[in-house]
């Protein structure tokens, strides 16, 4: 039997498309790979990266959003279910950024202690927080 937890996912909704998307990037912000997630179903992490991030409780992930968060932005925050990975450690490879196994957990993610890290996602309802005072929605 899995062991599925509830945790929550910061994404960002697509503007023209219908889709929630996350990048797993650096922090130089160099994009290796584009993950899509469906509200409702199940979404793996890509074959040539490791494991998905999420966030294990509702103020990590809101601090997070609030450290990326700019005027305009589409980011969102969500409830979702995860099945937890062994790996605890962000990585893509090859294609995913065009050279050797890249580790990326020194990137914003790393900041935090709330992080988990899955083998797959599932996300829920979207979670209504106010960004009144955030930097960059002046």
């Amino acid at each position: 039997m899995m062991n599925i937890l509830n945790g929550w996912k910061v994404v960002r909704h697509a503007k023209g498309r219908d889709v929630h998307i996350t990048f797993l990037s650096s922090i130089a912000d160099t994009v290796y790979a584009e993950v899509i997630y469906p509200i409702d179903e199940w979404v793996e992490h890509l074959s040539s990266c490791g494991p998905l991030a999420v966030f294990t409780t509702p103020e990590g992930a809101i601090e997070f959003m609030r450290i990326i968060w700019s005027e305009g932005s589409e980011y969102e925050l969500h409830e979702c279910e995860y099945e937890p990975s062994d790996d605890e450690t962000l990585w893509c490879f090859g294609n995913c950024g065009g050279g050797p196994t890249k580790k990326i957990t020194s990137g914003i993610v790393g900041l935090f202690d709330d992080v988990g890290f899955a083998d797959r996602v599932k996300l829920g309802k979207k979670i209504s927080i106010s960004t009144e005072g955030w930097v960059g929605d002046e």
